[in-house]
């Protein structure tokens, strides 16, 4: 009984560790790419709803990528705590065996690698699928908010728009379509 209790110890410590530093990165580099993905907002024209929704499907993908690290972190990190404050010493001293200790630690990696397998291969293609269908789905919804009225436009790759005015139905007026690169000729 004593040892089943001292093997859920060692589980829940590395565990515990293991989230806390998968959070902080995941978080750090969510941080990073939502910055990166502004230029939707920008450039594109798409709202902050869309925005957002974008750049929290793409938050599995880099829980993926982080966690072999912030399993070796955490598993480092546990272990020094444990010599630091001589419980494995205590351990060690009585009688429990070393074989199975090691096995908590390969039991959680296999756990881990299993978890991060299904993340990889089957939540992150869905999801991306999803990001992806998302914004070509709000494409032709928000083309409006990428033109601005008394400005020229050139979102759109061989094509200037100039809109004079809007109105309260956000209808253009006075639309003048400069095309350099042919796109309208098939139309």
């Amino acid at each position: 009984m004593l040892k089943n209790k001292i093997y859920s110890y060692l589980f829940n410590e590395i565990l515990k560790n293991f989230i806390t530093i998968l959070l902080t990165f995941t978080a750090i580099a969510w941080t990073v790419r939502a910055v990166n993905f502004l230029e939707l907002m920008v450039d594109d024209g798409y709202n902050s709803l869309v925005y957002f929704k974008y750049s929290v499907l793409n938050i599995p993908n880099i829980v993926a990528r982080f966690v072999p690290l912030s399993f070796l972190i955490s598993l480092t990190i546990s272990i020094i705590r444990f010599e630091k404050k001589q419980e494995l010493l205590i351990l060690w001293t009585t009688g429990l065996n070393k074989l199975k200790v090691v096995n908590i630690f390969l039991l959680i990696a296999f756990f881990l690698t299993l978890f991060q397998i299904i993340l990889s291969s089957l939540v992150n293609p869905f999801l991306l699928n999803k990001s992806r269908s998302l914004l070509r789905d709000t494409a032709s919804v928000q083309f409006n908010s990428v033109l601005r009225s008394n400005d020229f436009s050139d979102a759109f790759k061989g094509i200037t728009f100039y809109v004079d005015k809007k109105n309260d139905y956000n209808e253009l007026i006075n639309i003048f379509i400069k095309d350099q690169g042919g796109n309208f000729n098939t139309i």
